[in-house]
């Protein structure tokens, strides 16, 4: 067994990001146990902080040997291949028909039974629905009568039976291989389309209220719903493709965790047992810092929904495709989103990971100008002074947090007599105002400016948690200072939802 772990580093571990992410790595049960287990067979790589191993490339002679193994495939069978490839390792029919050319649509069910006959790729689940496009001549009807050796259908049939599901591949290395045979310019048009399609689907489940993660989040970047082409078979709002990315991401969840099911309900129970009580607060705050719903929250913090199945299958995939396009902001924007979902169904542990992206990715972006937008960099702060939080490093959360209060227009003083100024600002009333703004603006600008509202409120919630722990005379002033901006804040997004339920 191979653990890839961050290097260390040699000085004493400091109080800052970069040791808080090697230190929760170290720390990961899930590490331990893998570790354990494997004995003397295990192995440990050590990778710079900076490292993806998800973008690594095959080693030459591991990729020849895949190239030949793809050499000897009909060529239909191995296009259907080098398209699903460019999805990932698990895929579903839906779209995988989106990305692939008119012609060969009708082919496609056809071939995936052969791929899965010759222990390529392995379904997951189908559904059989009726279909008068394919000729029933070419092909068995679905995997199940292949694998039960059922005749095929007779020619005479006006229906036959279509297949919906997932698959996965069975061999990663061939998946790898197929992929890197895609010209770079054909292969960002295919990673465009499946962008189009799976944000259709970027938002929470129906139990929870099916928003933004990041709420309101966008309205607040434009340029995330602009490009992007919404042509192909795939409806908007399909249920069918919505269970089938359940099911690819419960698949992708556990191939993830590299481990038995052992491994990963001890990791479930490391994070609960650690960040109980964090995920507990951070549950209350959502109740005010998010907007009501009748259905919205019903799992308090320790969500049992189809939320943990769709960052793996939608967000992560979106953000790899924005990076494979060369387009950082939305890169950056659906790595926020997996952040904050990976909070939102309390995995602490991914969260810091996918943040740890994000900051790579930030850091290679810091000599151009105008990349990142500004509500950009303050949710990137404040899911991570969430995190720091909830792994127990206080210190490094309040600065987080106000470093994102700061770039939300927001600033949270430092000194007693800054904390004394501000609360007699605070006091001076200015709902009217805020009322009659809200009334004015149109419903885009109201929507981005609760998105600015709302994350300020859940900041400033945070920081009167924190600053309540000290049990000083000084925590206790910053706290009620935190506790009545939010009310003030709070005020503030009644307004807003107010008018913008005036004006539906």
């Amino acid at each position: 067994m191979l653990l890839l772990r961050t290097r260390r580093r040699a000085e004493k571990a400091e109080d800052n990001w970069e040791s808080l992410i090697t230190s929760a790595a170290e720390a990961s049960p899930l590490a331990a146990t893998s570790s354990s287990s494997a004995g003397n067979d295990g192995r440990v790589c050590i990778i710079r902080p900076d490292v993806n191993p998800e973008n690594t490339v095959l080693p030459t002679t591991l990729k020849e040997i895949a190239l030949a193994q793809l050499d000897r495939i009909k060529p239909l069978k191995q296009t259907v291949l080098k398209f699903a490839a460019v999805i990932g390792p698990v895929f579903t029919t839906q779209l995988l028909s989106h990305i692939l050319p008119d012609g060969m649509r009708h082919k496609m069910n056809c071939l995936l039974d052969m791929l899965v006959s010759d222990n390529i790729l392995k379904w997951l689940k189908t559904t059989e629905v009726p279909e008068d496009v394919r000729d029933p001549t070419k092909g068995p009807g679905t995997s199940r009568q292949a694998e039960r050796g059922v005749e095929r259908p007779s020619p005479s049939k006006k229906t036959t039976e279509r297949q919906s599901g997932v698959l996965v591949f069975c061999v990663p290395l061939l998946r790898e291989a197929a992929y890197e045979l895609w010209p770079e310019r054909q292969r960002v048009a295919l990673h465009r389309k499946c962008g189009a399609f799976l944000e259709r689907h970027a938002h929470k489940c129906k139990s929870c209220g099916q928003g933004d993660f990041v709420a309101f989040h966008r309205f607040t970047v434009t340029s995330t719903r602009k490009g992007g082409s919404s042509q192909g078979p795939a409806e908007q709002g399909d249920p069918h493709s919505w269970e089938a990315l359940v099911l690819a991401g419960e698949q992708l969840k556990r191939d993830r965790t590299h481990g038995p099911e052992g491994a990963l309900q001890q990791q479930q129970a490391f994070l609960e047992e650690d960040f109980g009580v964090a995920g507990w607060f951070l549950a209350k705050s959502e109740q005010t810092a998010e907007l009501p719903s009748k259905t919205n929250r019903k799992h308090s913090g320790t969500c049992s929904c189809e939320c943990k199945a769709i960052v793996e299958s939608v967000l992560v995939p979106l953000a790899r495709h924005y990076v494979a396009m060369g387009d950082a902001a939305r890169a950056f924007y659906y790595l926020l989103e997996s952040a904050a979902a990976y909070l939102h169904v309390s995995n602490s542990y991914v969260a810091l990971m996918k943040l740890n992206e994000a900051e790579v990715l930030r850091n290679s972006l810091e000599k151009k100008a105008n990349v990142i937008a500004r509500f950009e960099e303050a949710t990137f702060f404040s899911l991570k002074g969430e995190v720091c939080w909830r792994m127990g490093h206080v210190k490094l959360a309040k600065k987080t947090l106000r470093e994102a209060l700061s770039l939300l227009g927001r600033q949270f003083p430092r000194t007693s007599m800054g904390a004394f100024v501000k609360s007699q600002v605070e006091k001076l009333p200015y709902a009217t105002y805020v009322a009659r703004r809200a009334s004015s603006l149109p419903q885009e600008a109201r929507r981005k400016r609760l998105a600015w509202l709302l994350r300020q409120s859940r900041c400033l919630s945070l920081l009167e948690h924190l600053f309540s722990l000290e049990g000083t005379s000084s925590g206790q002033t910053f706290s009620l200072l935190a506790a009545r901006m939010k009310a003030n804040t709070d005020r503030a997004v009644d307004s807003y939802q107010a008018a913008d339920s005036c004006h539906r």
